[in-house]
């Protein structure tokens, strides 16, 4: 099992309750007119093709199937937070984010965390209770120590959180949309996927500033070990220009055989942005 495969298993498999059944929502766009826009959570519109995806987030840092799904893992803007987004035929489902808890570096200034409905990552667990009466809860469930409390917005999404831990606190949020019996978009074909072994396939990573670019290229060669599930280890690490674009090597030595190999990552989107 990859390291993604168990970081999923965490946030998605053992974390995530049924979604309730829930009555479709009624469609408000008239007809003849132009549909509104879907709405998103941490930036991952709902909906929107793997593709598009792509095109804003840049290449997934991980990826595992299960099934006919397909989970993306990023970083969160901002914060050391994982976020992984749940893809059914092609397009955005499901948007769950979860502490990485890794410690920052004295340099460095963590954005607030993750948040819905005025609840953040790491709140009191309490917290969950006093979302406003706008919001509808669906449903409440416990699970040993663990319990998730799913609520719905006003702007069709339906929320859920996991509380646990001692103290209790929100490890993690969840969001995907509310039903409305409209007919679904049709698949949605895959994006280019990137391996990374030269600057021809190098990683594309878009980030907010250099810190999160930073973390976003260790996380992706952490979540693609070498031989036996080992552990790559930095060797060296250049910065090199092609005519307008930057890019990162990282040279890694697995830890076991002794096997390198270079990971080209493209950090055009990012070089030289300073944390605000």
């Amino acid at each position: 099992m990859t390291y993604l495969a168990v970081l999923l298993a965490l946030a998605l498999g053992t974390a995530v309750a049924p979604s309730p059944t829930v009555a479709p929502l009624p469609s408000a766009t008239p007809v003849g007119s132009a549909a509104p826009a879907p709405p998103a959570f941490q930036g991952v519109r709902f909906g929107e093709s793997a593709r598009a995806l792509v095109a804003t987030m840049g290449d997934p840092l991980g990826t595992h199937a299960d099934g006919p799904l397909l989970q993306y893992a990023y970083i969160a803007r901002g914060d050391d937070a994982i976020v992984f987004v749940q893809l059914a035929g092609g397009r955005v489902a499901r948007v769950l984010v979860r502490p990485t808890n890794w410690p920052a570096t004295p340099a460095e200034t963590l954005g607030p965390p993750p948040s819905a409905l005025g609840v953040k990552l790491g709140d009191p667990g309490a917290a969950t209770l006093e979302v406003t009466d706008a919001h509808l809860v669906l449903t409440t469930t416990h699970a040993g120590a663990l319990t998730s409390a799913i609520y719905r917005a006003p702007n069709g999404i339906a929320y859920t959180f996991g509380v646990g831990g001692t103290p209790p606190v929100v490890q993690w949020i969840e969001a995907h949309l509310v039903p409305t019996g409209a007919t679904p978009p049709p698949p949605a074909p895959a994006p280019v996927a990137h391996s990374g072994a030269s600057i021809a396939d190098a990683i594309v990573i878009r980030a907010p500033d250099e810190s999160v670019g930073v973390r976003s290229e260790y996380l992706y060669v952490f979540l693609h070990p070498c031989a036996s599930n080992a552990t790559w280890h930095t060797v060296r690490q250049r910065l090199l220009k092609v005519g307008a674009r930057f890019y990162d090597r990282l040279d890694e030595r697995c830890s076991v055989g002794g096997a390198q190999r270079p990971f080209y990552f493209d950090i055009t989107n990012y070089y030289g942005k300073l944390q605000q």
